[in-house]
């Protein structure tokens, strides 16, 4: 009975596998934590969703009421659409909390302090002109331009100049067969005459605003991808159709399509959103359309709370491909204490057959080691039943 107590005080509360019991219990709450940190913002389209329809009143920021008719299918339907007149407002207030979730095209920037991800949707842009006759040589004339400008490489050229910015091709025209889009010749009382007549063909401008790289109208002159992307097609529309363009401003984005409308504008900038609405009408079915200039991924973006719950500024990257740096902390956090519970336990474990053993000889000598090599029974095992026979002794 004796040895039998020893045994027992062996694995009592003072033993190795106690410490053993408690790093473990430790290990699962620092898990738990890491896990809870690694999951506290949206990462994915499905999880925004499931966020914001969490929310009583979620609102989302953005630089245009037709960014957000491009998007609105992928979130709850009491989403409101909060429009900004910059890039920088929109980031601001993901920032500060006032808004939940941020929608650009292109790539927020600068990044810090936000987690971002692809709304996995390509919004195609183009020129919106007025439909029917007297914008078809319009609509031509802006094709050659257009078609021209994307052949000798003119977006590639523009985003370059403005990085970050990353588009993606989306044509509706061939651009490598230049000589099929002809400049046309204007007919009496069109508006591409009457252009001809005034000297320049006018185009509805949104703002001005400040959108970054995407575009700076409040610069004098005018900076970022959109505003080179114009000059270049600008450049060929003078040299084919002898005259250039002239901008008219609109505040919001269906003051700027009803410029079209009403004949005090002829066509759109070249970013318009062409999977939209204007007045909960298609806008293919109220405008005439050029080919299309290219299309965007559009990028959502929220306030990056597992690094700044790590203490970390925050900057995870556009395809969600890096890790935050709240996450690489966690991560390493656990991996070492998986080492030492590992260590832990390699050491109870030789320490208590040490233990073990010692009794099992006192009991048996050298039947021990003699059973173990014919039996291949773990030393362990087969005292742990030699002591199990004598306690009931």
């Amino acid at each position: 009975m004796g040895t039998h107590r020893g045994d027992r005080a062996v694995s009592g509360s003072s033993s190795p596998r106690n410490a053993f019991a408690l790093s473990g219990g430790a290990f699962v709450l620092l898990a738990a934590v890491a896990c809870c940190n690694a999951a506290s913002h949206p990462t994915n389209v499905d999880a925004l969703f499931t966020h914001l329809d969490g929310l009583t009143a979620p609102r989302l920021g953005v630089a245009s009421a037709g960014n957000y008719d491009s998007v609105h299918q992928l979130l709850p339907a009491k989403t409101t659409a909060v429009v900004f007149s910059g890039v920088a407002d929109i980031i601001a207030a993901v920032l500060n909390g006032s808004i939940d979730a941020g929608l650009i095209s292109g790539i927020p920037s600068p990044s810090t302090g936000l987690a971002t991800f692809s709304s996995t949707l390509i919004s195609p842009r183009g020129m919106l002109t007025c439909k029917g006759a007297e914008c078809d040589t319009v609509v031509e004339a802006l094709n050659a331009a257009i078609v021209r400008t994307l052949n000798d490489g003119g977006a590639v050229t523009a985003a370059r100049a403005n990085e970050p910015f990353e588009f993606l091709a989306v044509h509706t025209c061939k651009t490598n067969q230049v000589d099929r889009f002809p400049f046309p010749t204007p007919q009496p009382g069109d508006r591409l005459a009457n252009a001809s007549a005034r000297g320049a063909l006018r185009i509805a401008a949104l703002g001005p605003y400040d959108w970054g790289q995407a575009g700076n109208y409040t610069a004098s002159p005018l900076t970022g991808f959109w505003p080179d992307l114009y000059t270049a097609i600008e450049a060929h529309f003078v040299a084919g159709m002898g005259f250039g363009f002239e901008r008219v401003w609109q505040p919001t984005s269906v003051g700027t399509m009803e410029l079209v409308l009403n004949n005090t504008a002829d066509a759109t900038e070249p970013y318009w959103t062409v999977d939209a609405f204007y007045n909960n009408r298609a806008r293919t079915h109220t405008f005439g359309l050029t080919c299309t200039t290219l299309g965007y991924d559009s990028t959502f973006f929220v306030k990056d709370t597992t690094s700044l719950a790590a203490g970390g500024p925050g900057n995870s990257s556009a395809d969600n491909d890096e890790v935050s740096s709240g996450g690489v902390i966690a991560a390493i956090v656990l991996s070492v204490m998986l080492v030492l519970l590992v260590i832990i336990a390699v050491a109870v474990m030789r320490r208590r057959e040490r233990v073990l053993k010692a009794k099992y000889e006192q009991i048996g000598g050298e039947k021990f080691e003699n059973a173990v090599a014919a039996n291949g029974i773990h030393a362990t095992q087969l005292a742990a039943v030699a002591l199990s026979a004598q306690s009931s002794v």
